[in-house]
């Protein structure tokens, strides 16, 4: 339960405050950040690297990353 308080202050008040358009859910230490743009994606995914460490958490390297999920065809050219 701590650490649900820490991550609500820590991401989720911080993502809304630095990136009020972004839609994102949080499940405990993961979650999934839904941005309009690959460019977008990649501002929070920089942003992200300098906040984490900044609260003493590191991203995972093989957790993290950017996905495009629009649409079957263009998720088969993937």
């Amino acid at each position: 339960m701590l650490a649900n308080l820490f991550m609500h202050y820590a991401f989720d008040m911080w993502l809304e405050r630095e990136f009020p358009t972004v839609e994102f859910e949080r499940y405990a230490d993961d979650a999934v950040v839904h941005c309009a743009t690959e460019h977008r994606a990649r501002e929070v995914l920089a942003a992200l690297e300098v906040r984490m460490p900044e609260v003493g958490l590191q991203l995972h390297p093989t957790k993290t990353k950017i996905v495009y999920c629009k649409g079957q065809e263009s998720a088969a050219r993937m």
